[in-house]
């Protein structure tokens, strides 16, 4: 992506509202201008996480994070600095300066804008005709027989799609909705592929809907649910593939649980919609579902983002077997934890909850078994363990599930724990894991990742070093990601040395009241701050860009500086200090032209223990003199000052 101008950055952090973003993922609740609500970032029971809008920023007094709406989103969704301004801009309607010189950039921007729209616009017709439809009876029926309560009928946006086609086209021509949007969003079909003029069909018809949404909470899809038992069609119908929705890249319910699988660091992942909603029903919040589809790689990059560890919640059946494994596979290779959740036979976590209670499914999640374990149970069911052969046959299965564990320590530890549950010796399972591995290789045409430790030899001493969630810098030069290996090093942490109160509160008014930025400007001595430490923060506002006539400009240079020095600024900001106009801005200001006096002074005296020659001590002394009623002076001004 070409570099983002400053002058945009300004502008799309003036055109959002950072409490509307942050609010989104974190119930935040008004106190004084702030707003305050439980960090993302950490665990924590008491709030210590505010957002300031006027500041145009975020500090948690907990952990420490802090900085802009973009660092929010950068942190929080593990987003490079370009894709949170391009989100923030999509938001706030603002094209970017090196799309505008794009027409086809300018055209894609264009057609999704239409297409959300459209999303939006379907979502609520949908939701109003499942309320007060007649034709939406046996929707509402099926809602009341799953024990679906109204509040979740809303807080999901649940909707009926009816049974003919002219309602959608009537809806859509009334309120000037174009069929060929329509067409591109998956709402209509083709009758024929090849042959526009052969008319379009109603894709959705007699379904209970489910909105599916993108991780800002926008409407992107549907999934409909069919309401006629006796009707030849697909149980559960989900959008085609569109320029907003790919199905490999969605997780149903995400928009809603990032937030408590932060907190808990763990994704209970079910199978189906209902599961889910009756999940969030429970006050069960960390809980994702795919659409109808296995775990993609896509899918486990994306919880990797929120947490380390997944536990499959699927039926306990066969199909929910062979499902877990599938799973393992995917999640496994990108470096999670798994575990399995075991429903008794014929329950879903919908039918568990709604007849055994909540605490009764969140015992099980508690004690889901690790999938190793879960997986020599199933296998034991059918086979005897008892047997050297049934033992070598679990191992060759279980072999397959060791080889694609990342990272190889966890891939280490899960071979010798296996090996002794089997009775068997590690050599030889790391024996069957090193042929598996060369298979999935074999399979997938490219060479083995690893071959699995075995003794005597080294294992790989670094282990995972797969960034965590929220990885990522940005080079202010360029606005651009740093690599993610760079993150960590001694540029990106670094904070400066904390200031003084004196210089805190200089820092505070120059960013805050545009008066007291422009007086500094205009009546300060640069060179002063040369001469007394832990400056370095002021210096940075002084010679930065900000125009503080300018909305978004503060925001645009925090969002200009390495996480580390955004979080010291945003920590500042939020200390709790006297100080609000330009005369207190003078009294510090004097206070620290006090500072450095008294610092010429130390230095003067210390010459002159140190001795000198003639006319060299005499000179020196002289100065000392006059430095020393200087800062008298000082001191008789500022005597009566409160201290700061």
């Amino acid at each position: 992506m070409a570099r983002i101008a400053e002058e945009v950055i300004q502008q799309v952090l003036a055109a959002t509202d950072i409490v509307d973003v942050i609010g989104r993922s974190v119930k935040l609740r008004r106190v004084g201008g702030d707003f305050r609500g439980l960090c993302p970032f950490h665990q924590e029971k008491t709030p210590s996480f505010y957002v300031s809008p006027s500041r145009g920023a975020y500090h948690c007094f907990g952990c420490g994070a802090g900085g802009t709406v973009i660092r929010f989103l950068m942190d929080y969704e593990s987003l490079a600095f370009p894709e949170a301004v391009q989100r923030l801009a999509e938001s706030a309607g603002i094209v970017l300066r090196h799309d505008a010189d794009n027409p086809e950039a300018m055209r894609d921007a264009r057609i999704t804008g239409q297409l959300k729209d459209v999303h939006t616009r379907i979502a609520e017709w949908y939701h109003r005709l499942l309320l007060d439809s007649p034709g939406a009876e046996t929707a509402r029926a099926y809602l009341a027989k799953r024990g679906l309560e109204e509040q979740t009928v809303a807080e999901w946006k649940l909707g009926y799609a009816p049974p003919d086609h002219a309602a959608l086209v009537g809806f859509a021509r009334d309120h000037g909705l174009n069929a060929s949007t329509l067409v591109a969003a998956g709402l209509l079909a083709l009758r024929e592929d090849t042959n526009p003029r052969a008319g379009t069909y109603a894709r959705f018809r007699d379904r209970l809907m489910f909105p599916i949404r993108d991780d800002q909470g926008q409407v992107i899809a549907f999934s409909g649910r069919l309401l006629d038992p006796e009707a030849k069609a697909a149980k559960y119908l989900n959008s085609p593939e569109t320029r907003l929705f790919q199905k490999s890249r969605v997780l149903f319910g995400l928009d809603k649980s990032r937030r408590d699988i932060l907190r808990e660091q763990v994704a209970l992942v079910c199978e189906g919609q209902i599961d889910l909603i009756t999940c969030f029903e429970h006050g069960l919040r960390h809980v994702v579902a795919p659409l109808g589809t296995s775990l993609t790689e896509q899918h486990a990059r994306l919880l990797r983002r929120h947490a380390p560890e997944v536990i499959l919640c699927f039926d306990a059946d066969t199909a929910g077997y062979k499902a877990a494994v599938r799973a393992f596979g995917t999640l496994a290779q990108a470096g999670l934890l798994v575990r399995v959740a075991a429903l008794p036979p014929g329950q879903d976590p919908d039918s568990l909850i709604r007849q055994q209670g909540v605490d009764h499914f969140r015992q099980l999640t508690a004690e889901a078994a690790d999938f190793f374990q879960y997986q020599i149970d199933h296998l034991a069911g059918s086979l005897d363990l008892n047997s050297l052969r049934d033992r070598t046959r679990i191992a060759g299965e279980l072999a397959v599930t060791l080889a694609q564990v990342e990272p190889k320590v966890t891939q280490d530890a899960a071979i010798q724990r296996t090996a002794m549950v089997l009775g068997l010796t590690d050599q030889a399972l790391r024996h069957e894991v090193a042929v598996a591995q060369r298979e999935l290789a074999r399979l997938s045409q490219r060479p083995p990742r690893h071959q699995a430790p075995g003794p005597g030899t080294d294992g790989d001493p670094g282990g995972n070093d797969r960034a965590p969630a929220g990885a990522g810098g940005r080079d202010p030069d360029w606005g651009q990601a740093k690599p993610r290996q760079q993150r960590g090093t001694q540029g990106d942490q670094r904070e400066l040395p904390d200031p003084s109160n004196t210089v805190a509160m200089l820092c505070r008014l120059a960013l805050t009241e545009p008066d007291c930025l422009h007086w500094l400007r205009e009546e300060g001595d640069r060179e002063l701050l040369s001469q007394v430490p832990q400056t370095e923060l002021l210096a940075l506002v002084w010679d930065s860009a900000i125009d503080p006539d300018q909305p978004g400009s503060m925001a645009a240079f925090f969002a200009s500086l390495p996480p580390a020095l955004e979080r010291q600024f945003s920590r500042l900001l939020h200390r709790r200090q006297p100080g609000a106009g330009l005369d207190d801005m003078r009294r510090a200001w004097q206070r620290l032209e006090l500072d450095a006096a008294r610092a010429d002074l130390r230095q003067l005296q210390a010459r002159l223990r140190r001795g000198g020659a003639g006319d060299d001590l005499a000179s020196i002394h002289q100065s000392f003199v006059s430095q020393r009623k200087h800062v008298l002076d000082l001191e008789r001004r500022l005597r009566q000052l409160p201290q700061l």
